[in-house]
């Protein structure tokens, strides 16, 4: 055993050493190969060989790998590219050339770059293309893991199209004036402060990379694919999304609609102008200022955060909190385990809240005048306590629970009739302004008339308060 780990070492330090032998061979010894292996060392630039004059070409497409790309603005009228190569290592024999191959196809030019790689440093190695800055093309840029770069005031690129599978592009001036077609993978989009923009269609594609236009107002973006990248934009119109299975982050200073359905993403919206729609399997939602047509806004893992909402709105979660903090239109609100918060404000216009599918937590509201609020009649033992001030009851309202504490707080000057009913819970309601002043703690059904004539049996304005075998307070602002 002892003689095979011998020979067996020997072996190998002879492998190791050939291996050297022949790396020092394809180094000395130019232009030589062992097994389609060469070593190279490239200093050298070429140029794109034919002219090709502005007015015959509307669309531009380079097709490079790994080698830097800068996209600058010239004042002649011909397109020329520029490739710098800096490379050194070792690479298969089919790939130690450099080499520019323009492919015209009416007014579409596609220049290919075949950059040398392999086992190889590309040192200062990058590509130059000139676009006159007379006109205004078509721009298609399709590499593997570069960095690429605009930054001329002076360009102006009509559509933009930009495929890479972990690199950088970034355009730091100039103008973009139609569709941005990205397919970013892992890569990320700088659009800079000094760009201008002009209400541009976004199409996006990412798995795991970056979109950020916090500088830029955009027109539609629509999210063909995310797996979990982050998209930021200062403005857009309406930005849509219908993924099955997607992730990541959205952040957006303002939209006009927003229209996403996707699964684990974290949507921040700071204003909404027209109306929003987002269903998420999971994540989190906030949107500090909405406004439009009723607003559909729905996560089945996750916590909803509105601040101003100006539109009539559906808040659905499953386990999440939900909390709006100055409503002025009607809410419907629905989580089954979570917290439920709302307070309107004092210019709502529609001051309501309607739920009805609580089995675990608490909801609170503030300054209602009317309320429909149930536990979940289709569930046992609902464990959730309700805290609602009204600051007047308009319609017939509800407010049912289950095990859980209800307390109820009524403006001392509103006019409804009031019935309460407890199986089990305790019971205890205090109202200033009726002839049981004083409060009573009478579990079975009892009627009281408030501020109106005691000989009213029927009443425009009424107030229910249930529960089975949770407390129920019932109190008037002055007593509570």
């Amino acid at each position: 055993m002892k003689k095979f780990w011998k020979y067996f070492t020997i072996v190998i330090l002879l492998l190791i050493g050939l291996f050297f032998v022949g790396l020092l061979y394809l180094f000395f010894v130019p232009n030589s190969h062992l097994f389609n292996i060469t070593y190279i060392s490239k200093n050298e630039t070429k140029v794109l060989d034919n002219d090709y004059k502005a007015d015959d070409i509307d669309k531009i497409s380079l097709v490079s790998r790994n080698y830097n790309v800068k996209v600058v603005s010239t004042d002649s009228d011909e397109i020329t590219l520029k490739v710098y190569a800096n490379s050194l290592g070792f690479v298969l024999r089919q790939n130690k050339d450099l080499s520019i191959t323009p492919t015209p196809d009416g007014r579409h030019l596609t220049i290919s770059v075949s950059e040398p790689h392999g086992f190889a440093t590309m040192g200062e190695s990058y590509i130059e293309l000139y676009l006159p800055e007379s006109k205004s093309f078509d721009l298609a840029i399709k590499n593997n893991k570069a960095y690429t770069n605009i930054d001329s005031e002076n360009l102006s690129i009509n559509n933009l199209s930009y495929t890479a599978n972990d690199g950088m592009f970034d355009i730091d001036a100039g103008r973009i004036c139609g569709m941005l077609d990205l397919d970013l993978n892992k890569s990320t989009f700088n659009i800079g402060k000094d760009v201008s923009t002009a209400t541009n269609e976004v199409i996006l594609r990412v798995t795991s990379g970056k979109f950020n236009a916090v500088h830029s107002t955009l027109g539609k973006v629509s999210i063909a694919h995310n797996t979990r990248g982050v998209i930021l934009i200062k403005e857009c119109g309406t930005i849509i999304e219908d993924i099955d299975v997607a992730g990541g982050r959205i952040e957006i200073e303002k939209a006009s609609h927003t229209n996403i359905k996707t699964s684990d993403t974290n949507v921040k919206i700071n204003t909404i102008t027209d109306g929003a729609i987002i269903e998420l399997t999971s994540g989190n939602i906030t949107i500090d200022d909405l406004t439009g047509e009723l607003s559909d806004i729905e996560t089945t893992s996750g916590n909803i955060n509105l601040n101003k909402t100006h539109s009539a709105v559906i808040l659905e979660s499953t386990n999440g909190n939900i909390t709006v903090s100055n409503a002025r239109n009607a809410i419907t609100v629905n989580t089954k385990r979570g917290h439920i918060d709302i307070t309107f404000a004092d210019d709502a216009i529609n001051r309501s809240v309607s739920s009805s599918r609580l089995v675990h937590g608490k909801i609170t509201v503030k300054n209602v005048d009317y309320v429909n609020i149930k536990t979940d009649e289709n569930k046992s033992n609902c464990d959730v306590s309700m805290d609602i001030l009204m600051r007047d009851v308009n319609g017939d309202c509800v407010v049912k629970g289950d095990t859980g504490s209800v307390k109820v707080v009524v403006e001392y000057s509103a006019d409804y009739i009031l019935s309460t009913i407890s199986d089990k819970g305790n019971v205890n309601v205090n109202l200033m302004q009726t002839t049981e002043y004083g409060g009573y703690d009478t579990k079975s059904f009892t009627t009281t008339n408030v501020n109106i004539d005691q000989s009213l049996k029927t009443y425009d304005h009424t107030l229910q308060v249930s529960t089975k075998s949770g407390s129920l307070q019932v109190y008037d602002t002055k007593l509570a």
